[in-house]
């Protein structure tokens, strides 16, 4: 008999109870969730006696039921079911038994393994082992934490292509109503501790709102259109927190009762105007109802509200895309302060003697599985899997998404020129700094300043190229133009073309925590006591400063900047300073009106743009008002250091009457009206150009192909698959979709069958939709993967049942007569739909 698992991933240990040493050496390591659950069995030989007495394997558990050690060890003991009952040729008993087995599961609460040991026969014994390695004893508070944490788990884990793990068993988490209930009464009582367990990449501090245990709540309701028991969850929660009303507003418009969302709104707001989670879902709110200005003024009141967050800044550049405004959508994406990408938490184990990855014998009786078996594909087959935008992770993919927004509305050369309009291209630099230069020179030798330029050039060495990659030598169709190469921008550092060409995440760009800690906004302490904050919008790049040698006054020698590195904090200590200016760009205002100096020292340079509006909310200064004259010379208005908190207002500098003048006579001078761009952005337009340069050559090629019957071009299935992808990011939906049918055509892959279900069910192409499912049930099944729900097929399947009705959906599958095994596969959605009585389950 053998000693493995029937239907079970497993990995063989080297020793025995090695997977739980490491795994408890790990524990300190554990962020946020956590990772999934391990189930570790020692199996013992009952009949060799000379063979190996014992073994120990393991494998990873999503999805099982951790509210009691009875659950656990119930999971534990139904495996002894599944060991490899084969007889051999001379005995009838069994060779090998499971004789004790340990469940894990970590407590993302209280950052504790709780772990239930199960002896056969024999008792249960269950403990919490802290990352110190110590033992302590199970109360059902931890029980209740450790429920609501496996549960999230594998609620967020689900899709199997955001996770990603060997030997990864899912199981159904909650089968039932009764199950369901008991999961919200835990996370009811556990929900204003919900903070403790983190949140995703684009949010810079959790809050009761924000935090994993809200995202994994919306998402097991919202996939399956469960809003109004979502609502109900929410409404008894509203009471102690306003900001909650942001969620119930959210689930109301779901279930179609806008009135009552906005009532929820209005109060919540009264309650608590500064949050930005209920700005924002009026914003969407008003979006919908295709209101732009208003939802626009509301997004940027959230943005004061919450200047570091990127949600905030996202949520304007949404709006500004969506009212087509996108000059001011550059701005307000160039703004955005980006966070590193933290990944969800993977077991880190030795590695394996031996791993047993077997395929149900139900299954494989019926048809052949071979083909469902991942296949490795070499990236340097293809330049389509070579390119650096599958990589993109958090909030560089949210923007990168604005970005093909932005080219699918106004094209290339479009965006090339709203570009150029806004930020300062490299081109217009070395004029302007060529000019300054020539003014430097004539300017006559006293104590005044010279007012430095407003912007300075990143260092650059001698063989680093400035211009980027030429396009394929491939020739496109007149009628499909290879996009023009992207001019660079002046940012903190032009990337050259060979970085871009292999940039896999732009989370690898050089950027230091005090970079990042810059573009999010410090905070500090200002002469008069009182913290100040420093908005993105506002302020030129430090590192770009730094690479020139650009000193404030505040920095030059002898000034102590009192920053501290650890914190991201700089105390303020010059009496001098007395605030900050930033590069005359107005968002806002069509005029601007003169400030008093009291005004601008105490205001943010965010607030100062709005206060200063007249007119048009969203034109931007072409020409700036004179700076006052104090009658000592010409005043010049300079930038102070953004890394410096609490310098809001602009501070005047001595200039030569010689070199004012001819800055004012200066031709070039609108480069004093634009921004600087973001190292980031000037990336993602390198990266947005190879994607467009990539796509125009592979379609022009497809083009030919098809003119020409004689033609050999051919593309693997990788390659179309990698084409639907590119096609799917640059929004070209049609194109996606062709290129999925023929990657499917050659062999199997479960993302290109995901992305048809989605564009067949918006079609409502019920036929092709089911033939999708039934695809990916498979695969599905073949991988341990049991959890009907959540998962990306049960949403579509149910949005398919809300749509046509589950008798008619029934009955297309029982015309597609397939065997029952693969019948049962699919059938299993629709139980789950009738068990929890979704829409069009009745009929």
């Amino acid at each position: 008999m053998a000693d493995t698992l029937r239907d079970v991933p497993e990995f063989f240990e080297n020793e025995v109870g090695e997977a739980l040493a490491v795994r408890t050496e790990s524990l300190a390591a554990f962020r946020d969730l956590g990772p999934p659950d391990l189930c570790h069995v020692t199996k013992v030989n009952t009949i060799n006696k000379s063979a190996i007495k014992e073994i120990g394997s393991y494998h990873n558990v999503l999805g099982a039921d951790a509210s009691s050690s009875a659950s656990l060890a119930a999971y534990i003991n139904s495996l002894t079911y599944s060991v490899d009952d084969s007889q051999g040729w001379f005995t009838k008993t069994p060779t090998w038994k499971i004789r004790s087995g340990i469940f894990c599961c970590y407590n993302a609460f209280s950052h504790v393994d709780v772990r239930v040991e199960v002896r056969i026969p024999g008792g249960v014994d269950s403990y919490a082992v802290t990352p110190r390695g110590e033992r302590i004893a199970t109360t059902a508070q931890l029980w209740q934490e450790c429920h609501v944490s496996a549960t999230l788990r594998a609620i967020l884990y689900s899709e199997e292509g955001g996770y990603r793990l060997h030997a990864l068993r899912r199981v159904y988490p909650l089968a039932s109503t009764m199950m369901e209930n008991r999961f919200l009464e835990s996370c009811a009582a556990l929900y204003w501790q919900g903070w403790q367990l983190g949140s995703n990449s684009e949010v810079q501090m959790t809050t009761p709102i924000r935090n994993y245990l809200n995202d994994g709540l919306l998402k097991y309701f919202e996939d399956c259109g469960r809003f109004t028991t979502a609502a109900k969850f929410y409404e008894s929660l509203y009471p102690k927190d306003a900001e909650v009303g942001a969620l119930l507003a959210r689930c109301y418009f779901g279930a179609n009762l806008e009135v009552k969302g906005v009532r929820i709104l209005h109060e919540a707001l009264q309650k608590s105007p500064a949050s930005y989670s209920l700005l924002h879902a009026q914003v969407d709110f008003l979006l919908r109802k295709k209101k732009f200005d208003a939802a626009i003024q509301l997004a940027k009141y959230a943005v004061k509200c919450a200047p570091s967050e990127f949600l905030a800044w996202a949520k304007l550049t949404e709006a500004y895309v969506t009212a087509e405004r996108f000059e001011l959508a550059l701005l307000t994406l160039n703004s955005c302060p980006m966070f590193t990408f933290t990944d969800k938490d993977y077991p880190r184990m030795p590695q394996p003697a031996k791993v047993h990855l077997p395929v149900k014998t139900e299954l494989s009786n019926v048809m052949d599985l071979s083909d469902y078996e991942p296949k490795l594909v070499d990236p340097a087959e293809s330049y389509l899997l070579r390119l650096p935008a599958p990589g993109l992770r958090g909030t560089f993919s949210k923007a990168y998404g604005f970005l093909a927004q932005l080219v699918k509305k106004v094209g290339w050369d479009e965006l090339l020129r709203l570009r150029s309009a806004v930020f300062v291209m490299e081109d217009e630099y070395r004029q302007q700094k060529a000019r300054e230069d020539t003014t430097t020179t004539t300017a006559p030798d006293d104590n005044t300043t010279t007012a430095a330029s407003p912007v300075a050039a990143p260092v650059r060495t001698a063989d680093e190229p400035t211009e980027p990659r030429a396009a394929s030598p491939t020739p496109p169709t007149s009628g499909t133009p290879t996009p023009s190469s992207p001019p660079p921008a002046e940012s903190e550092t032009l990337a050259a073309p060979d970085e871009v060409r292999v940039l896999d995440d732009l989370d690898h760009l050089h950027l230091s925590d005090s970079a990042v800690a810059d573009d999010v906004g410090t905070f500090g302490a200002s002469q008069d006591g009182s913290v100040r904050t420093r908005d993105p919008l506002t302020s030129m790049d430090s590192e770009f400063e730094d690479a020139v040698g650009f000193q404030p006054s505040h920095e030059r020698p002898g000034a102590d900047n009192g920053e501290d590195r650890g914190t991201g904090t700089r105390h303020e200590e010059d009496p001098d300073v007395d605030g900050q200016s930033m590069i005359s760009v107005d968002i806002e205002a069509e005029s601007r009106t003169t400030a008093t100096d009291d005004q601008t020292h105490d205001a943010s340079a965010w607030a100062t743009a709005a206060a200063t509006t007249t007119t048009d909310a969203d034109e931007i200064t072409t020409q700036p008002d004179p700076p006052a004259d104090t009658g000592d010379g010409p005043v010049v208005v300079r930038d102070a250091d953004p890394r410096t908190p609490g310098t809001s207002a602009p501070f005047t500098e001595k200039q030569p009457p010689q070199a004012t003048a001819a800055a004012h006579r200066d031709p070039i001078g609108s480069i004093h009206h634009k921004r600087l761009c973001e190292r980031w952005l000037d990336n993602l337009f390198m990266v947005l150009y190879e994607d467009l340069r990539a796509y125009i050559d592979s379609m022009s090629e497809i083009y030919r192909s098809q003119a020409n019957p004689q033609s050999t071009f051919r593309h693997t299935a990788a390659e179309w698959e990698a084409l639907g992808d590119l096609a799917w990011r640059l929004l070209y939906k049609a194109e996606s979709k062709e290129a999925y049918i023929h990657s499917v055509q050659q062999r199997f892959s479960p993302k290109p069958w995901l992305q048809l279900l989605t564009l067949y069910t918006e079609e409502g192409n019920l036929q092709m939709a089911l033939n999708a499912v039934v695809q990916l049930a498979i695969y599905q099944e073949r991988w341990y993967n049991e959890m009907i729900y959540p998962s990306a097929v049960a949403a579509h399947v149910v949005t398919l049942i809300r749509e046509h009705g589950l008798s008619k959906v029934q009955n297309v599958l029982i015309s597609m007569n397939l065997a029952p095994p693969l019948h049962r596969l699919v059938t299993r959605y629709f139980a789950f739909a009738q068990a929890f009585q979704m829409e069009g389950s009745e009929w």
